[in-house]
C-alpha cells in the first residue's frame, strides 16, 4: 500500500467525534492535522503495514496518525534490532506528541528480548536530554517500561538524575518514571524524592501519582506526602 493509498484509506474510516476528542488531549498539534481514527485500529493497520516494503519507501507523515502508522509499523517489522533502531531515529524526527512516543514505544517486544536489552538501554538513554521534546520523552518512558529491574534499576537512577529540561512532557515522564520507582522500589524511590537531584514540579507530580498508585501501600502514600514541596 502506498502512502496516498493509506492516507484515502484513513479518511474513509475516520470518527469526526473521535478527532475533536482526542485533539483536546494533543493541544499542541493543529486539529486539521488529526484524522480521527482509534489507536486499537490503527494497530491493527500497522501490523500489516510492517509486512508491506512499498509502505516504508512511500510513506507520508503530516497527519497525527501517518505518523503513529510509520512508529508502529516499525515496532511490528521483523528486522534485527540495529535496524529498527535506525529506523525509529528517522521516526522520532516526526514526533510531534505524547501520544507519538507512548502508543509506540510502550508496546515494542523486541525491547523485552534480553540479547536486545544492552543496546535498547544505551540508544534511549542517550535521549533522555536531547532538545527535542518527545525525543527526550521517548528516552524517559523506555528506560521506565523496560528497565526498571534488578538489573537495570540503578543505571536508571543513574540517567534520570542526569534530565534537565524545561519541557512540561519530559517532566511529566520523569513524574511517572519516579512513581513507578516508588512502586516496584520503594527505598530507592524515596532516595531520589530526597535527594534534591530532581526538580520540585517532578518530585510533586510523583508524589501524586503514587499516591494515587494502588501499588503502594496506605502507610507509604501518607509518609510520601509529608515529602511535597
Amino acid at each position: 500500500m502506498t502512502g496516498q493509498e493509506l492516507r484515502e484509506y484513513l479518511f474513509s474510516i475516520r470518527d469526526l467525534k473521535y478527532r475533536d476528542f482526542t485533539s483536546k488531549l494533543k493541544p499542541n498539534v493543529d486539529k486539521n492535522l488529526v484524522i480521527g481514527v482509534k489507536i486499537p485500529e490503527l494497530r491493527k493497520i500497522a501490523k500489516t503495514l510492517a509486512q508491506d516494503e512499498e509502505y516504508f519507501s512511500t510513506k507520508n507523515t503530516l497527519y497525527v496518525e501517518e505518523i503513529l502508522l510509520y512508529g508502529l509499523s516499525i515496532g511490528y517489522a521483523k528486522i534485527d534490532i540495529n535496524t529498527k533502531l535506525e529506523w525509529f531515529e528517522d521516526y522520532l524526527n516526526y514526533a510531534n506528541s505524547w501520544e507519538a512516543t507512548d502508543c509506540v514505544f510502550l508496546g515494542v517486544k523486541d525491547f523485552l528480548k534480553k540479547q536486545n536489552q544492552e543496546v535498547v538501554f544505551d540508544y534511549f538513554a542517550s535521549k533522555i536530554n536531547d532538545n527535542r521534546e518527545y525525543v527526550a520523552r521517548s528516552g524517559i518512558i523506555v528506560l521506565m517500561r523496560y528497565f526498571i529491574n534488578d538489573n537495570y534499576i540503578d543505571r536508571v537512577i543513574e540517567n534520570f538524575y542526569l534530565v534537565n529540561s524545561s519541557y512540561y512532557y519530559v517532566n511529566m515522564a520523569l513524574a511517572w518514571a519516579v512513581a513507578e520507582i516508588l512502586a516496584k522500589y520503594y527505598d530507592k524511590g524515596v532516595d531520589i524524592l530526597t535527594s534534591n537531584k530532581i526538580s520540585s514540579f517532578v518530585k510533586n507530580k510523583a508524589i501524586q501519582k503514587a499516591r494515587e498508585s494502588y501499588k503502594i501501600t496506605k502507610e507509604h502514600k501518607e509518609f510520601l506526602k509529608t515529602l511535597k514541596c
